[in-house]
């Protein structure tokens, strides 16, 4: 008699488990129906790592007064002031005449990689002289 119980007892917990565990849905696993040729177009796709960009420096500027012409922006931003010539051959859309800036003219100060400029080296001021003195025979 006690055995008919016991089972009778286990009979009765796994009914009421299988009801519990179908109404709650714990067994399901949801995901989206997929067609199979969508699946063979992502296999396809092969994404590409993007590539970095570049690092671009931020323009340099100046802006050239009544005291700050050509050669103090150089000496400031190179150490030098001979190298005004490459200031004035970055900005030759904007200045026509390297001896007379106006005022308030801001000019782009280009990268001292750019033409080899190296205030240490006296080839680096020699090359800006002898363009300047090329600058002044036109």
């Amino acid at each position: 008699m006690f055995l008919k119980g016991l089972c009778a007892g286990v009979a009765a917990m796994l009914v009421l488990g299988g009801i519990i565990w179908g109404v709650t849905g714990f067994h399901r696993v949801d995901t989206p129906a997929v067609a199979s040729d969508t699946i063979a177009q992502a296999v396809d796709t092969i994404v590409q790592p993007a590539e970095p960009e570049p690092e671009s420096k931020p323009v340099v500027t100046d802006t050239c007064t009544n005291t700050m012409f050509l050669s103090r922006i150089a000496q400031k931003h190179y150490g030098k002031a001979d190298f005004w010539v490459y200031i004035y051959k970055e900005n030759q859309s904007i200045i026509s005449d390297p001896n007379r800036v106006p005022p308030g003219t801001v000019v782009v100060i280009p990268p001292a990689e750019k033409y080899g400029i190296d205030p240490n080296n006296p080839e680096s001021v020699d090359k800006a002289r002898r363009l300047s003195y090329e600058l002044f025979a036109r």
